[in-house]
């Protein structure tokens, strides 16, 4: 029963990254109608940013996060303004072209950057796992579930409660209509890809 519970944990905290980036994806999807195939690296150069500002510069882990979401919406908008606004209107193969090029990009510039080794972050959590009730469970793996629960219900507050969600909200269900109401296409994909 012990290694059922630990593998439900793994499992849960492994799918938890996995459901950030898909979430990422639909996001972008539902709202532009842009398929971003760079997704995955977008995700491993802002890692990386967590990594150089926390451990190289030693800021800190909370000032990292800090850092690190604002080079994430920084890295967003700037993909949107300059690979998809000059393609809005195109097809979507254009589109799905220019993120897969993105990608490359991303990909061999982290690791010309960077190197291609894994990186310890130095994260302010104890070592090891605790027990309950004689089941094991490793903390960072809990840590890891906690924030993608934090992340995910922040953008539900942000898609419930903002003009700007009620915005992508709209043009993810009709975005003719959105745009016959008024509602701003540019801010909206742009907020869209900061999100994202």
């Amino acid at each position: 029963m012990s290694a059922f519970i630990q593998s439900v944990v793994f499992g849960l905290s492994t799918g938890s990254i996995f459901a950030l980036l898909a979430l990422s994806i639909s996001l972008v999807y539902t709202t532009t109608g842009a398929v971003n195939f760079a997704t995955a690296s977008m995700g491993t150069l802002c890692s990386f940013v967590f990594f150089w500002a926390g451990t190289i510069i030693g800021l800190g882990w909370f000032a990292a996060l800090v850092i690190t979401l604002i080079a994430a919406a920084v890295l967003g908008a700037l993909v949107e303004r300059g690979i998809v606004r000059p393609l809005a209107g195109a097809d979507l193969f254009r589109v799905v072209l220019a993120t897969m090029g993105l990608d490359i990009l991303l990909k061999n510039g982290t690791q010309a950057v960077f190197g291609s080794g894994v990186r310890p972050l130095g994260l302010p959590l104890p070592d090891g796992a605790f027990s309950i009730l004689g089941i094991s469970v490793d903390i960072g793996r809990l840590f890891l579930i906690a924030v993608a629960l934090v992340f995910v219900m922040s953008l539900a507050a942000v898609l419930r409660g903002t003009r700007m969600g009620y915005g992508m909200r709209a043009y993810a269900q009709d975005r003719y209509a959105a745009v016959l109401m008024g509602v701003p296409e540019r801010s909206v994909t742009r907020w869209t890809w900061g999100l994202s």
